[in-house]
């Protein structure tokens, strides 16, 4: 379960955005230190939604507040630069090297302050990397183990462990569970507390309600492209979540009321 950081004043405000696509006038808010929920069945349009934050897609309307002035990326590249990080659902694919090390995927988000004038540290490279696999109990013989080589659930700790120390203040997670076994999820949701405790925000996307209910502050529903209810602390239980998830609408609140 979630330990209760204090949540802080809003950080980035989402308005009216739009992909032309999938994504359908969606306005959002996240604040500092919180873990956002975003919640949707397969095809509500998460993955769309991250990618257009990371500006991996285009957007076609709407805008984005950077604690409360307008902010817009053109690449990703820009994203990151302005300390937004993307852990995508396809972790092999886009968020690991898997021809590399364990020890150069770990360090590659922080090689500004360990190489500050382009000669990498070494010593402080393997130190860096050595206290992240030691943090996140991440099961290899050696931090030069190729990464490749790595289960899925210690390849997700890699993704996600990479952020950890660097500038990073959005981590936008893509369904970060999928294909990891119970203990690595656990391990996993201690990782995102770290991180919150350092001062990270995060977007969580996924289909997986009950690791909503247990790790968020605050959930949004995405049905079909558009946000259609805010879930507070005190509403989330795994079948709520889903009943708004599959399309339920507000009519049987006056009862519950």
């Amino acid at each position: 379960s979630k330990k209760t950081a204090s949540v802080g004043d809003p950080l980035l405000q989402a308005n009216h955005l739009s992909d032309g696509g999938r994504v359908k006038d969606v306005t959002f808010q996240l604040r500092k230190g919180e873990i956002l929920g975003i919640a949707g069945l397969v095809g509500a349009g998460k993955t769309e939604l991250a990618r257009l934050l990371f500006a991996a897609s285009p957007r076609q309307q709407g805008d984005i507040l950077w604690e409360g002035n307008p902010m817009y990326f053109s690449s990703p590249k820009q994203a990151i630069e302005a300390g937004f990080a993307l852990v995508p659902e396809e972790r092999r694919g886009e968020g690991l090297f898997v021809n590399e090390s364990i020890r150069a995927n770990l360090t590659l988000p922080i090689l500004k302050t360990i190489a500050p004038w382009g000669w990498i540290r070494r010593q402080k490279e393997r130190e860096h990397g050595q206290k992240i696999v030691d943090a996140l109990s991440i099961k290899a013989s050696h931090l030069e183990f190729p990464v490749e080589r790595l289960s899925g659930g210690n390849q997700q700790k890699v993704v996600i462990g990479k952020w950890v120390g660097s500038d990073t203040k959005v981590l936008l997670l893509d369904e970060p569970t999928k294909g990891i076994d119970v203990q690595a999820k656990k391990e996993l949701f201690y990782l995102l507390e770290e991180l919150v405790a350092q001062g990270i925000s995060i977007v969580y996307f996924t289909s997986e309600m009950d690791e909503l209910a247990a790790i968020s502050d605050t959930i949004y529903i995405l049905y079909k492209g558009h946000i259609t209810k805010k879930l507070g602390k005190e509403e989330m239980d795994p079948q709520t979540i889903l009943y708004y998830a599959s399309g339920g609408t507000n009519q049987d609140e006056t009862d519950s009321a």
